[in-house]
């Protein structure tokens, strides 16, 4: 038995309830003889009567009742799955993987999840924290769909594209003395610095800028995350 043909199924179904080939050819918008004809190669599909003539009424055998019954459902899924593709096509439905750090998580990324989830509700999204170094990788390799990392990033595997500047404060205690307006790395180098994870980013900016005064006078502590220093 050959594949069910879609079009002669549901050519078939409007034969059946509209009881006659050319009503059903005056819905489909096809002559009588295309309706005949795909009825015709239907039956040569799947091997068996489906339609007959009892003197000048049109029925379904019961083969035909059965196929036409059956196909309503199939004529439904196809549909469906077609309207589901869709909506990948517009991009309003599938699976997003977001790999960012943990500033983006905690100041960035929230109100604009509560605003995707509101605007597309059939989109996956699926956010991971980690490192700026290893979303890159990630990216690279496919295993995320974009990342949110600290600047700079050089690799032309991939497309960067800036999003916001933010700037890097010092945070002291109050009672410390001669606080300078603008924090130099000479000042920064001789405080007990408490910094982020020594695999960050912004680590790694923070020891560039202090880069003409290393090793510290003073051991820094890193901690895992910002919430950790409070």
């Amino acid at each position: 038995m050959r594949s069910l043909n879609l079009d002669q199924l549901r050519t078939l179904i409007e034969v059946i309830e509209l009881g006659s080939f050319t009503a059903a050819a005056r819905q489909l918008s096809l002559s009588q003889p295309a309706i005949s004809l795909q009825v015709r190669e239907l039956e040569q599909r799947v091997g068996v009567r489906l339609v007959e003539r009892v003197g000048r009424t049109l029925r379904a055998t019961a083969a035909g009742r059965l196929l036409a019954e059956r196909g309503k459902g199939i004529l439904a899924d196809c549909e469906a799955t077609i309207v589901a593709l869709r909506a990948f096509q517009s991009g309003s439905t599938g699976r997003v993987r977001i790999a960012a750090t943990s500033t983006a998580l905690t100041c960035l990324l929230p109100p604009i999840v509560w605003q995707l989830r509101a605007q597309h509700p059939g989109i996956d999204l699926l956010v991971n924290n980690m490192p700026s170094g290893d979303t890159v990788e990630q990216v690279a390799r496919n295993l995320v769909d974009m990342g949110l990392v600290t600047l700079p990033v050089e690799d032309q595997r991939l497309r960067v594209t800036p999003l916001r500047s933010l700037t890097l404060v010092a945070v002291l205690p109050s009672g410390t003395p001669d606080i300078p307006d603008a924090v130099t790395p000479d000042y920064a180098a001789r405080q007990t610095l408490v910094l982020g994870p020594a695999r960050g980013a912004v680590n790694g900016l923070i020891l560039r800028w202090l880069a003409g005064r290393l090793p510290l006078p003073q051991p820094a502590m890193h901690v895992d995350t910002v919430d950790a220093m409070w």
